[in-house]
């Protein structure tokens, strides 16, 4: 409706118990009648192309992430055989990290982007998402993540719960005990894929892979680097033959141990990328690669800071095919910051893109870089988490075109 210049329309919440009485009703208001038009129509497709995924705090973006990302919990028999086998729609899985010891999630993406996938029959047609990956304090779930997980779980009983499980990505000193008793109260399996150290964490996530010949390795102190390359690691087109993940390998704070080498080697990896400098992956420690590989040598994807390599692995792995673009904080005045790209890995794999570092400027050879990998149109821009400077969103949205005017 408009009146006196100003347009106007109401939405309007209704209780599934009560389908025909509003709950709530809001008035939405514009000072144009296009504004109003682009607004109604964003929210009636329920979709956006330019927007921000975040919460009040950490855990909550994660949750958010999960929702925009479409994660659910289900067991779908198709009737074959009266219980559930390889025939089944799974999405069983949810993939908790703590989320105050970024090392130890930094495995995570892979095995998230895994699970949730059956075996033994052709899947086409059949509803299949990526785990969800969610944040947790050491010894109990915040509020925000278990009031997710009871809502994702809402349609099951207790004893039905254990249908699903819950895999902890860490060891017991980041995700204690007591938090496993917690989440076997409310009715679903715990799984834990960890160690006494981020390095043993990640060769744990990586042996329960799909075997592949592909690996990154990441240095202890190489978290921007790690979630730069996060999202690569779950798409599993970018993966061996197109269709696996690729396991990330973490360095101790001393550097590799026997137990990684040995993992390169047995695993029989001939494909392995060391993301970042020699300044987080020493050329010792290269060297140790190499001489594990037998025969060929590990790529170096790295630059002289976390953007120029963020930069580098956009150009490598996304030249002319990314769809969309995910946007997080770089964590230079914060390392801790670094934690929502743990929850936007995952759903920048699900949507083509890759993730962006990026706080309060887009650099000349960022933007460079991104319309290169441009493929056609980009079908979304997000930034996951709050505190980037909105001019980033505002020159990523101009630079490639993409806006929320439903016009």
């Amino acid at each position: 409706a408009v009146a006196n210049g100003i347009s106007k329309f109401t939405v309007s919440y209704y209780n599934s118990t009560e389908a025909t009485k509003a709950t709530k009703t809001i008035t939405i208001t514009a000072t144009t009648q296009e504004e109003a038009n682009g607004l109604y129509k964003l929210l009636n497709s329920g979709e956006f192309q330019v927007g921000i995924v975040a919460g009040q705090n950490r855990y909550e973006t994660a949750v958010n992430v999960a929702k925009a990302n479409g994660a659910e919990l289900k067991i779908v028999d198709n009737g074959t055989t009266g219980t559930p086998d390889d025939n089944d729609i799974f999405n069983n899985n949810i993939v908790i990290v703590n989320g105050t010891s970024l090392v130890d999630g930094l495995a995570a993406a892979p095995l998230a982007a895994s699970l949730n996938q059956i075996s033994g029959t052709a899947t086409s047609g059949k509803t299949l998402k990526q785990a969800p990956v969610l944040l947790s304090k050491t010894d109990e779930l915040p509020t925000a993540t278990k009031e997710y997980l009871e809502e994702l779980a809402a349609d099951y009983t207790v004893k039905q719960r254990k249908a699903f499980t819950v895999n902890l990505v860490g060891g017991d000193a980041v995700l204690s005990n007591s938090l496993v008793e917690e989440i076997k109260a409310m009715g679903f399996k715990v799984e834990r894929f960890g160690g006494e150290n981020r390095e043993e964490t990640s060769i744990a996530v990586a042996k329960a892979l799909p075997a592949t010949k592909k690996a990154f390795v990441v240095g202890a102190t190489g978290e921007a680097d790690a979630m730069s390359i996060s999202a690569v690691a779950a798409d599993k087109t970018k993966g061996e033959a197109g269709t696996k993940v690729t396991p990330i390998i973490v360095s101790s704070v001393h550097g590799l141990t026997n137990d990684s080498l040995d993992y390169l080697r047995k695993a029989t990896t001939d494909d392995i990328t060391i993301v970042g400098g020699t300044s987080v992956v020493t050329e010792a420690e290269e060297n140790k690669i190499n001489n594990s590989l037998n025969g060929v040598r590990a790529e170096r994807l790295a630059g002289s800071n976390r953007f120029e390599t963020n930069n580098k692995i956009i150009e490598k792995f996304y030249a002319g095919s990314a769809e969309g673009l995910v946007v997080v904080k770089d964590g230079v005045a914060k390392k801790s910051e670094l934690v929502d790209a743990l929850s936007a890995a995952n759903y920048a794999a699900a949507n083509k893109a890759p993730i962006l570092l990026a706080t309060s400027t887009v650099t000349n050879a960022q933007k460079t870089t991104l319309l290169k990998a441009k493929n056609g149109t980009f079908t979304k821009l997000a930034q996951v988490g709050m505190g980037s400077d909105r001019t980033v969103l505002e020159t990523l949205s101009d630079l490639l075109d993409i806006t929320n005017k439903y016009l």
